[in-house]
């Protein structure tokens, strides 16, 4: 969108054209975890981890898929030891591949709901196991 003032000032711009959208998505600051205690509260991240459980809808509720995703244990079947995040898919009654055991490299930003870092509508890679 463009304001064009009097015709002896120049047009001034209000909006960011959409091409440099995705480099200014491509330049955000995020935090990729290494370590259980690098988890912010609020923020960019990227992460990897395995799905310990999900939840579908009900048929007659608003289609939110849900997954559980332990990041980093040190060891995978110890859930006490973990970190969690909780990924919520919106709109969505399944998501293709996202099952308990699957390992996930995601991405989004992570807020507090509940008690426990949410991310919604993350993007997503399945890994090999």
């Amino acid at each position: 969108m463009r304001f064009t003032p009097a015709a002896d000032e120049p047009a001034v711009e209000l909006n960011p054209p959409t091409a440099a959208l995705p480099e200014l998505r491509a330049n955000a600051p995020r935090t990729e975890l290494t370590e259980l205690t690098d988890l912010p509260t609020k923020g960019r991240v990227q992460c990897r981890g395995y799905v310990l459980e999900i939840t579908t809808p009900a048929a007659d509720a608003l289609p939110i898929f849900t997954a559980r995703i332990g990041v980093r244990a040190p060891d995978p079947q110890d859930h006490e030891a973990a970190v969690y995040v909780t990924l919520r898919w919106l709109g969505q009654d399944t998501v293709a591949g996202v099952r308990p055991g699957t390992t996930l490299l995601f991405e989004g930003m992570v807020a507090p709901r509940e008690g426990e870092p949410t991310i919604h509508n993350p993007r997503y890679e399945i890994l090999p196991s």
